[in-house]
């Protein structure tokens, strides 16, 4: 400590700061859920939230802070009183999920998606699976899409609990199935035998992709069938996030302002793609610095599959 001040000197500031955020974690006996993925983590990790009951003490990371220094931060408010713990972890590089992992300490872990997000410093996309799944080393359970179960297979050892929509392979091995109708107004989730049918407020892939996984935590955490069909169709984007506005003079705006990454980019498309009353689409965006092919070849690439 300095003297006659408030100032401790350290040879690594982000490493003393993931420390003491351990220390505060250390002191914390309830579930921590670590939330990680290509996208869609700060949005399930609002959807959970919205989703338990209200009689739950919620503490989870503010906005979308999950990077080195978010995830500390994140963690540094976590309390006695918080019934459950939400904390969102991003990467950039290898190696480094492994000290978010050791700031967080996760109970049990959730996978929302894996893409095509900075892929460039990863060696391909197995390397960047493996990397985001170091995040759960020490916990009891794994959520995840049953789509992504067999290509993280291979790097998890604990339990996963899966859902599915109900014609897809392998359904009858995930805890939730679900059922969107053909005009994707409504979602039917089968859960322990009971079925609930409720309004979608969206009907994007990606929305509907991450309400199911918001769905599926909530259920296993006190949330029950009827919970989620009361509060689901009121769940809306976080502030930020992947969103769809109707404009006064006609038209659908949908626009992401916070993800800059080619997987984020392919879910805006598809999102664009399944737009209500669109008469003509028009895609703006800039440039998305990460290797591979170029740019203008996978952006190219992304529209001929719509």
């Amino acid at each position: 400590w300095a003297q006659d001040g408030d100032v401790l000197v350290v040879p690594d500031v982000m490493t003393a700061l993931q420390h003491a955020a351990r220390m505060q974690r250390d002191a914390f006996e309830g579930p921590v859920l670590a939330i990680t993925g290509s996208n869609g983590k700060t949005t399930v990790k609002e959807w959970v939230a919205s989703l338990l009951p209200e009689r739950m003490a919620i503490h989870r990371s503010p906005l979308s802070h999950n990077s080195q220094l978010g995830v500390p931060l994140s963690v540094w408010s976590l309390e006695q009183h918080h019934d459950l713990s939400l904390i969102e972890a991003g990467i950039s590089h290898p190696g480094e999920m492994d000290r978010l992992r050791e700031c967080i300490l996760p109970t049990e872990g959730v996978l929302t998606h894996l893409g095509e997000a900075h892929l460039g410093n990863f060696k391909g996309p197995d390397h960047l699976t493996q990397e985001k799944c170091a995040l759960f080393k020490g916990c009891s359970r794994v959520y995840l899409p049953e789509s992504l179960r067999s290509r993280c297979q291979a790097y998890l050892t604990q339990e996963t609990v899966t859902w599915a929509h109900a014609h897809e392979a392998g359904a009858k091995h995930a805890a939730l199935q679900v059922e969107v109708d053909a005009s994707r107004r409504h979602l039917i989730l089968h859960w322990q035998g009971a079925s609930a049918t409720m309004p979608l407020p969206f009907t994007s892939e990606a929305s509907v992709h991450n309400a199911c996984t918001a769905a599926l935590v909530s259920l296993h955490h006190g949330a029950t069938l009827e919970d989620i069909q009361h509060k689901l169709p009121s769940l809306t984007e976080p502030t930020g996030r992947l969103s769809a506005i109707k404009r006064p003079r006609g038209g659908i705006l949908i626009q992401d302002d916070c993800n800059h990454d080619l997987g984020s980019l392919e879910v805006a498309l598809r999102a664009l793609d399944q737009a209500q009353d669109a008469r003509q689409r028009v895609a703006i965006g800039g440039d998305v610095p990460q290797s591979g092919l170029t740019i203008e070849a996978r952006i190219t690439r992304m529209v001929a599959l719509l």
